[in-house]
């Protein structure tokens, strides 16, 4: 069932809304802190990780789409899957390739793959195996009457990597269990950080929705909200 929640402008947040049985809304406050902040930050990638496996799950499922929409979904996952491992504006935390292909080195390998597709071909303009283009200079057959007769672009711009999806899929699967491995050690940090909270101070700061901004949200496989615990 799809979540309600309020849209916060403020925090520009999807927030659930929580209910007890008796159906009380319970107030909420975004918290933060050292720890806090680094177990935001690998949610988010788990999140971005989850997309990735919907994305792959798809092209497996449905191997007949149209060529365009293949290509753009082949890109898609590429720059959702490469945004885990840089660091962006306001994200704390992001993957190191070393780290979590340790000893793998099939993985790695794969992984340099679709980090060079994302650098030298979809987030930027390059020249290589998955983006090339050039001038192409047809000449009169008869060298007794030399002449250029037409010059037309050819170019290279995406090969169709459906072979290469469980391969894809393995880097996927890979990088999530390191997530979940992430998230469970700084579970006892994270809730030590929690518990040392000023409940009173909380409440102060905290906001109770109302149930006039009631929204459904389709977060299409994506996961709920947690509790205060960690869940891996």
């Amino acid at each position: 069932m799809d979540p309600i929640t309020i849209f916060d402008k403020e925090l520009f947040l999807h927030i659930p809304v929580l209910t007890t049985l008796e159906g009380k809304i319970c107030p909420y406050v975004v918290a933060n802190g050292k720890f806090t902040r680094v177990v935001t930050a690998y949610h988010s990638i788990q999140s971005d990780l989850m997309e990735v496996q919907s994305m792959i799950n798809y092209l497996k499922d449905n191997p007949f789409i149209p060529g365009v929409v293949k290509a753009s979904m082949f890109k898609a996952f590429i720059i959702q899957y490469a945004k885990c491992f840089t660091k962006p504006l306001g994200r704390v935390a992001k993957l190191e390739a070393d780290s979590v292909f340790d000893s793998q080195q099939d993985l790695l390998e794969i992984h340099k793959e679709v980090m060079e597709m994302r650098n030298n071909y979809i987030a930027h303009a390059g020249t290589g195996k998955y983006d090339n283009g050039a001038m192409v200079l047809y000449l009169n057959p008869d060298p007794g009457k030399p002449s250029i007769e037409r010059i037309i672009h050819a170019d290279l711009k995406f090969m169709d990597h459906s072979l290469k999806l469980p391969g894809y899929e393995k880097l996927c699967l890979r990088a999530l269990e390191f997530v979940n491995f992430k998230l469970e050690k700084l579970g006892p940090s994270y809730n030590t950080e929690v518990d040392s909270l000023d409940i009173e101070e909380l409440y102060k700061t905290s906001k109770t929705p109302k149930r006039k901004d009631f929204r459904l949200i389709n977060r299409g496989g994506m996961q709920g909200a947690r509790g205060r615990k960690i869940d891996s």
